[in-house]
């Protein structure tokens, strides 16, 4: 339930940093970049809604492909940043890190795990997709080292509020910034 909770917290925390990078931080985006981040995610979105979900019904493909544009241009710009500090920082990612998000993924299939660490070993160049998020969480780690905040005493029921609520609101968000980029 700890674990649960810190979770919470630092979901929180992460998309209240993201916000506020994302406000802050502006470059130009590789446009290849933002394409390929927005074809993945359309990809998903169509393959979610061929398998019913209709958490996007009502919405005309129009206005979903510019509501997910923004994110692929978020993604992007906290992707490139996060790297950047990861760079400049030197933050490396272990041998030993990347098999435990090995680990991490195969307890993720109940059952299935030896397929999956199967899977990992035969094709090693895939276990490089999980460097991406383990560069971020220690970037994320890394930055929020480096700020202040206060801590403030939160139920439970509010904190998953709270985390609902951020969840609904990102990809609102997201449509509504603005599309300007300065160099």
């Amino acid at each position: 339930m700890s674990n649960e909770y810190n979770g919470l917290v630092r979901n929180l925390l992460k998309k209240s940093l993201f916000d506020e990078l994302e406000e802050k931080c502006e470059f130009e985006l590789p446009e290849s970049m933002v394409e390929s981040e927005f074809k993945t995610i359309w990809e998903r979105l169509q393959q979610a809604k061929a398998q019913g979900d209709e958490s996007v019904a009502g919405k005309s493909d129009e206005e979903l492909k510019t509501e997910y544009k923004e994110i692929a241009r978020r993604r992007v710009k906290l992707g490139l940043f996060l790297a950047e500090i990861g760079n400049k920082n030197k933050i490396d990612i272990t041998r030993e890190e990347l098999m435990r998000a090995v680990v991490q993924q195969a307890g993720m299939f109940p059952g299935q795990e030896k397929m999956v660490m199967d899977f990992y070993r035969k094709n090693p160049d895939r276990v490089e997709d999980l460097r991406g998020p383990i560069l971020e969480e220690k970037a994320v780690d890394f930055v929020l080292s480096k700020i202040s905040y206060s801590d403030q005493k939160v139920d439970l029921k509010a904190l998953v509020e709270e985390n609902a609520e951020a969840d609904e609101e990102a990809p609102k968000k997201a449509s509504k910034k603005k599309k300007t980029t300065k160099k």
